[in-house]
């Protein structure tokens, strides 16, 4: 019998994310929402090197409550894209083999140097983002330190 597999998204009320996948207890940080904005560490191994591209949770990108997608490189190269770009020029791929869960990949080449240039160019109501959280996800008190300490 082929067991289901599964994924639960954790929304901690300092902003972090963090993904649990089928039955491992391990939580994996994904990235922090804060003021409108998922922020995701990457370094130069995260690229997908078939199409020069980040990865990112399917579900967190359509169901976070961001507008923004906020990515620091190697810890000092910001990266903006909005998050109708990533969902609109992403492509999505499951390596299911491999224990991954189902994700959109987004060209590195696609993303901007300056928030301002994704508001601009987009004229989009960042300020009108959901305050609700799909039902599927788990919010959860986190005693860790904040993101940026």
């Amino acid at each position: 019998m082929q067991q289901k597999n599964f994924e639960r998204l954790y929304f901690y009320e300092n902003g972090k994310v963090y993904l649990q996948l089928d039955n491992d207890t391990r939580l994996l940080f994904l990235g922090c929402i804060v003021d409108n904005e998922l922020i995701v560490y990457k370094k130069q191994k995260d690229i997908f090197r078939l199409n020069n591209s980040f990865a990112f949770n399917n579900n967190l990108i359509k169901n976070g409550d961001f507008e923004i997608l906020h990515i620091i490189y190697e810890r000092k190269i910001h990266y903006y894209l909005s998050r109708e770009e990533a969902l609109t020029l992403g492509r999505l791929m499951h390596f299911k083999k491999q224990g991954q869960e189902l994700q959109i990949f987004v060209s590195i080449s696609l993303f901007h140097k300056s928030k301002d240039e994704v508001i601009l160019r987009y004229n989009a109501q960042f300020s009108n983002a959901s305050s609700t959280k799909p039902q599927q996800f788990t919010k959860s008190n986190d005693t860790q330190l904040l993101l940026f300490s």
